[in-house]
């Protein structure tokens, strides 16, 4: 296989920014040429927290990633958050007058069929996937191109992000000098990426767990049949320890990070943890109690938003747990799966030196862009683009 060139590819995270330029490599390897990242207050309820200082951020980004392969960014592919998308579902039909070879022109008019999105003043559809395709009334496939058929129909995946995201970070990004812009559904990216195709096509669950917020996605095929976003994640945990114990945030921050839930303390036990000169100690029963409370409305409220879900799946799939935000929390995994009534695995990127459950939506959308986009024929972010900055 020919080495891909290098793409770009924005991630936001729910404390971070990211920045990573690669192509692919050997057994599916990749090879990283630069990356870059900052801090910045994130975002909630579908609104970034400091939008001021926003472009500030994106560039100091942009300029420490081209820094790092001395070169200038032309395009660059962002992710979307789960926090500005929302995916839609739909049956469509396509009937030929007689039998013949399945081709890509098909599937183009089956999934303009579907599209009913053009011309909404909120969403604009970013990613359109298959969650599977059916040729004439029972051969379900996701590749039909090549295959004969009287009639193709598909239920399809249609991943919109927010208009009003898409025209802010276009702007911002072409303001900073980057003069092609694409939008990647980072859910969609992140589970194509984690789980195989035949995993997909057995239902699979993801759970991105941030610091912020948090993603829950049921996949199947290569579709996302449904996506919820929750206004909790691993920051929470810090910020009730900052409450109950009072103790200033970064040595909440570091108290948080030496947890084991899996420990059994008696009241003498403790953790402990420096403030400058002065070690702080907590009983690691108040500790626990703590991280537990709030791990224990996080399960409970993941649980309400999967039993939520409209399309019924197998209660063996298990909830694949990813993200920064508790996987690195010793005890996290099982007691949200005691809390959740459900096996919790963790998953990470399946690639050497890479695989950390943080890294899975970075990854995810670089393994995309090298992979899966292909520039849109009309609609979707070339639209807004030329829509709005004559590009």
């Amino acid at each position: 296989m020919a080495k891909q060139i290098d793409k770009t590819v924005l991630d936001f995270g729910s404390s971070r920014i990211s920045i990573l330029i690669g192509g692919r490599g050997v057994n599916n390897t990749f090879v990283i040429s630069g990356s870059a990242e900052t801090e910045y207050d994130g975002f909630c309820d579908g609104e970034f927290l400091e939008p001021g200082q926003l472009k500030s951020k994106l560039e100091q980004v942009v300029l420490a990633a081209e820094e790092s392969v001395k070169g200038q960014i032309s395009e660059i592919y962002v992710g979307v958050p789960g926090e500005f998308t929302t995916s839609v579902c739909r049956e469509t039909v396509l009937s030929f007058r007689s039998r013949r070879k399945i081709t890509d022109l098909d599937v183009d008019e089956l999934y303009a069929s579907g599209d009913i999105f053009q011309g909404n003043r909120d969403y604009v559809v970013v990613n359109r996937t298959p969650v599977y395709f059916v040729l004439d009334e029972n051969n379900r496939t996701l590749s039909p191109v090549g295959q004969s058929a009287t009639k193709l129909s598909g239920f399809l995946c249609y991943t919109l992000a927010e208009r009003k995201f898409i025209i802010l970070i276009t702007r911002l990004l072409t303001e900073i000098g980057i003069r092609s812009v694409k939008f990647v559904s980072s859910v969609l990216a992140e589970s194509l990426f984690l789980f195989d195709r035949e995993s997909r096509e057995n239902y699979a669950v993801l759970l991105d767990v941030g610091y912020i917020t948090s993603n829950l996605a049921v996949v199947r095929g290569d579709g996302l049949l449904y996506l919820k976003t929750v206004p909790m994640g691993g920051g929470h945990i810090t910020a009730d320890l900052t409450e109950c114990l009072h103790l200033p945030f970064p040595q909440a921050e570091s108290l948080k990070r030496k947890v084991e839930l899996t420990l059994k303390v008696s009241p003498e036990d403790t953790y402990q943890v420096q403030d400058g000169e002065q070690v702080l100690s907590f009983p690691s029963e108040d500790v626990h109690e703590v991280v537990s409370s709030r791990l224990e409305d996080m399960g409970l409220y993941f649980k309400k938003c999967l039993d939520e879900c409209p399309y019924p799946f197998p209660e063996y799939v298990p909830v694949s747990l990813t993200g920064g935000g508790v996987c690195y929390m010793r005890g996290a995994r099982e007691y949200l799966s005691q809390v959740m009534g459900k096996t919790v695995d963790i998953v990470a990127p399946n690639v050497p030196q890479i695989n950390k459950p943080h890294l899975s939506s970075l990854y995810g959308l670089l393994d995309f862009a090298l992979e899966r986009a292909e520039p849109r024929k009309k609609g979707g972010f070339n639209f807004i683009t030329k829509l709005f900055f004559g590009e």
